[in-house]
């Protein structure tokens, strides 16, 4: 798609989607290599490098009355597909030992029926993962080959539709934007707020209504945030792109028309991480 100097973000995203045959919702976005969201009303070309100027489309967040008219367009299911194969080679995800073979077996059929040309997927990435459930590779390789004959599909987008309904077991799955950091074994986001998956199964969130800010300084992006008090929690990510990634997509999601409001009603947030990172903040740090 040809690109002029002066092609905006939000230009070339609508013509992105008008060339898929998709509607021009709020959960699109466009993002660069490093994963990090283009800005809708600069030109794209100061926004990408020379070097690698590779975009792709994702979705911001899944919404039910959005998700299932778009699963009948192929495109959006190949969207959907890519970010989630994606965060289950880089182990952004949580999931039952079941489920992980279940997806990698209909993963493994979605590359043989791939047309030629489009990309494969280095499914072989994903052994490492079988680490975390300490099984032998003879019984995972075992349990692999067992699934994949339980499955048969025509076509490509056929096998990734199977995959993406499997994905929905995984309880990451409500979260479409997935981050890692040293502090936390996942950050997820979603149009509700932000999620957090911490060690021996805990969960906390902050309800985008209880959002103060969220600022960055080099890796770290504090959170400030109102529940009962003032608290703050402070993330600790592995480079100083994921941090800034991390707080666009925060304001992007903010900005979204269809924002969920809803407070979760679970797992306050101030008890599972104020012996982490949460803390009451003083007046003057306000």
């Amino acid at each position: 798609m040809p690109i002029k100097s002066s092609t905006t973000g939000k230009e070339l995203l609508a013509a992105a989607l008008a060339k898929l045959h998709l509607p021009k919702y709020d959960i699109f976005v466009l993002v660069d290599k490093q994963r990090r969201p283009l800005k809708m009303n600069v030109a794209v070309r100061k926004q990408v490098t020379r070097n690698d100027p590779t975009l792709k489309i994702i979705t911001l967040y899944h919404s039910t009355e959005l998700d299932e008219p778009l699963m009948l367009n192929d495109a959006f299911v190949a969207i959907q597909y890519v970010e989630a194969i994606e965060n289950l080679i880089c182990g952004k995800i949580i999931i039952s030992y079941e489920n992980l073979i279940q997806l990698i077996a209909i993963a493994i059929h979605q590359n043989f029926l791939a047309p030629r040309g489009s990309k494969r997927w280095k499914i072989s990435r994903i052994h490492w993962l079988r680490k975390r459930f300490r099984v032998s590779r003879k019984k995972w390789m075992s349990d692999i080959y067992e699934k994949i004959r339980e499955h048969s599909f025509n076509n490509s987008i056929q096998a990734m539709k199977c995959f993406l309904i499997h994905a929905k077991n995984a309880s990451t799955f409500s979260n479409q934007l997935l981050f890692t950091s040293n502090n936390y074994a996942l950050i997820g986001m979603n149009r509700k707020g932000i999620h957090f998956y911490i060690e021996n199964n805990g969960e906390a969130y902050i309800n985008w209504s209880q959002l103060i800010s969220v600022k960055q300084n080099k890796r770290k992006v504090t959170v400030k945030y109102i529940e009962k008090q003032k608290l703050k929690v402070r993330i600790m990510f592995k480079n100083r792109d994921d941090a800034k990634s991390f707080v666009k997509f925060c304001k992007i999601i903010q900005k979204v028309e269809h924002l969920d409001a809803t407070f979760y009603s679970f797992n306050p947030m101030n008890d599972l991480l104020e012996t982490s990172s949460a803390e009451r903040c003083k007046p003057h740090e306000w």
